[in-house]
C-alpha cells in the first residue's frame, strides 16, 4: 500500500487519509461516544435469551439459556427484524457520522453502506433514502464473501481511493444482527452460544457504524476535526480454514499484520494497543496467539491487547464497528496519545484485515467529556 506519514498531525499535511466523523450503535449506546464510555467503564448490556431445543438427552426436550446483548427493546423492539430492523440500528449511525457536513456536502458523497441483517438489499436502500432523500448509494458488489472483515476492506479501498485523488471524501458503513430469532434458532444447538455447556462460546450481539474517511486537504478546507489518521492497512488470506481437515496456524493474520506496520519501519514496535475481534471462539484465540508470538517478539513491548467483544457482544460482520468506536475512545480518553492502535478481523472463510489508526486533532474529546458529564450527572 502507499504509506502515510507518521509524524505527528500537521495541518500542512495534504495527503493522508483522515477519519473525520463516525457513528456508532450498540447494545451498549446508541452513538459513539456512549458506547466508547461504555466499553471503557466495561458496562454491558447483556439479557437472557431462551430456548428450547432437542438435545442428546434421554428425556427429550433440554431449556437452555443463553447470554445476547441486543439494543434495548424500549429502543428497538425485538420483533422488528429484517431490513427494517437493519434501518432502525443504522439511521442513527448515520446521521451522527454526517453531522458535520453540509447538505450540499452531502449529497456529492460517495456511500457504501452493507446490511447483512437483510440480504435480498431490496428494502433497506429505499428507507434509507425515504429517511434521508439527498444521500447517494452506491449499489457496487457486496463483499459478502469477505464477513466480518468487510467494513475493514472497504475502509481499505476507500483510503487506496482518496490516495489516488479519486475522491474527496467516501463514507463506508454496515449493519450486522446475531439477535435475530431466527439465526438464535438456527445456532442454538450447534453449541455456537455462550452459556453453561459450552463455555467457549459467543454472545451474540449486535451493531451499526459508519465511518467518513477524507483526504486530509479537503478536511482542512472546511475545518472539520480530524479524529483519527489511517496510518496503514494489510491484508491476508489464511489457507487453512479454522474448520477444515489442516489447523490453522495463524498465517493469514501474520501476514496481514506484517503488510500493516510494514511502512512503519519499526518492526511493530510503534504498535501500543491491539484492538481484536476475540470473542470467545478458540480458533480466533488460537491464530491470535501464533500472529503475537510471531509479530510482537520483544517481551519488553508487549503491546495492550483489546477485546470489546466480551462486554458488548459479537456483533458479527459488523464487528468492525464495534472495534473503530473502542479504537477513537481511546484517543479520546487519551489525548497524550502516542503511537499506533492496530485494529484486526479475521473471517471463516479466511479472510483477515488489519488497519492502523494514529491520533488526531483532539477536537473529538468535546462530545466525548459531554456525553461523560452527561453520564456522571444521570
Amino acid at each position: 500500500m502507499a504509506s502515510q506519514s507518521r509524524n505527528q498531525p500537521d495541518k500542512t499535511v495534504t495527503d493522508r487519509v483522515v477519519i473525520t466523523g463516525i457513528g456508532t450503535v450498540t447494545s451498549l449506546g446508541c452513538s459513539q461516544w456512549s458506547t466508547a464510555l461504555a466499553l471503557r467503564f466495561r458496562k454491558s448490556s447483556w439479557c437472557e435469551h431462551e430456548t428450547v431445543l432437542v438435545a442428546d438427552d434421554p428425556y427429550g426436550a433440554v431449556l437452555r439459556g443463553a447470554t445476547i446483548s441486543r439494543i434495548p427493546e424500549e429502543i428497538i423492539s425485538p420483533e422488528l427484524d429484517g431490513a427494517e430492523r437493519a434501518e432502525a440500528l443504522f439511521h442513527p449511525a448515520l446521521k451522527e457520522c454526517m453531522a458535520g457536513l453540509s447538505i450540499a456536502e452531502q449529497k456529492r458523497l460517495v456511500c457504501r453502506i452493507d446490511n447483512f441483517i437483510d440480504y435480498e438489499q431490496h428494502l433497506f436502500p429505499s428507507l434509507l433514502q425515504e429517511a434521508f432523500p439527498g444521500l447517494s448509494l452506491e449499489h457496487g458488489q457486496k463483499p459478502i464473501e469477505l464477513g466480518r472483515c468487510s467494513l475493514f476492506e472497504r475502509i481499505i479501498q476507500a483510503g487506496g481511493e482518496l490516495l489516488a485523488g479519486n475522491a474527496e471524501r467516501i463514507l463506508v458503513g454496515c449493519v450486522d444482527s446475531l439477535c435475530a430469532t431466527s439465526w438464535l434458532m438456527s445456532v442454538c444447538d450447534e453449541d455456537v452460544l455462550k452459556d453453561s455447556l459450552t463455555p467457549e462460546g459467543i454472545i451474540a450481539g449486535e451493531a451499526a457504524g459508519a465511518v467518513l474517511l477524507e483526504r486530509e486537504a479537503a478536511a482542512r478546507r472546511r475545518n472539520a476535526p480530524v479524529l483519527a489518521i489511517l496510518s496503514s492497512w494489510g491484508r491476508g488470506t489464511e489457507p487453512n480454514l479454522w474448520h477444515g481437515p489442516i489447523p490453522s496456524t495463524g498465517r493469514g493474520l501474520t501476514d496481514a499484520f506484517l503488510e500493516a506496520i510494514s511502512p512503519h519501519g519499526d518492526g511493530g514496535k510503534g504498535v501500543v494497543t491491539v484492538i481484536a475481534d476475540l470473542n470467545g471462539d478458540r480458533h480466533r484465540a488460537l491464530d491470535w496467539a501464533y500472529t503475537e508470538g510471531r509479530i510482537f517478539i520483544d517481551g519488553d513491548r508487549e503491546p495492550e491487547l483489546r477485546h470489546p467483544a466480551f462486554i458488548a457482544g459479537d456483533c458479527g460482520k459488523a464487528t468492525g464497528a464495534l472495534l473503530l468506536a473502542d479504537a477513537l475512545g481511546r484517543f479520546a480518553f487519551h489525548p497524550g496519545f502516542r503511537g499506533t492502535l492496530a485494529l484486526s478481523t479475521s473471517d471463516e472463510s479466511g479472510a483477515r484485515r488489519v488497519i492502523c489508526l494514529e491520533h488526531g486533532d483532539h477536537e473529538e474529546r468535546k462530545g466525548f467529556i459531554e456525553q461523560l458529564r452527561a453520564q456522571l450527572a444521570g
